[in-house]
């Protein structure tokens, strides 16, 4: 197992305890926990953005079959908040067909739903 040791300012540490406390309780190991899933999160939402970034990719590229543009909103669409606002650049595109286009614009309306 590793160890990271780091100085947070004192609103953020009693921020985060109060909201450990809320969650979970006043407990030992709970703010290891919590701790643990921050980070889970913060680098999920990194790894997100990457695979966005390379389905978006794939949308805009010309040689790419439609079929194969409309599974990439799609799995763009599931990428989340990652993915949202390049969903909304393929909406706007003009330079891409129709059908993608009223996809990608459909899976932000999906989203914005939930």
């Amino acid at each position: 197992m590793g160890r990271i040791d780091a100085v947070l300012p004192d609103k953020l540490e009693q921020r985060f305890r109060m909201e450990v406390a809320k969650r979970y309780g006043v407990k030992k190991g709970n703010m290891l926990k919590a701790i643990s899933e921050a980070i889970e999160s913060w680098v999920s939402t990194d790894e997100s953005r990457k695979m966005a970034k390379t389905l978006a990719r794939a949308i805009r590229d010309p040689k790419a079959s439609v079929s194969v543009k409309q599974h990439a909103v799609e799995a763009l669409a599931s990428t989340g908040v990652a993915g949202r606002e390049l969903l909304a650049d393929i909406g706007a595109d003009s330079a891409l067909p129709d059908s993608v286009r009223e996809q990608a614009f459909k899976a932000i309306s999906e989203q914005a739903e939930r």
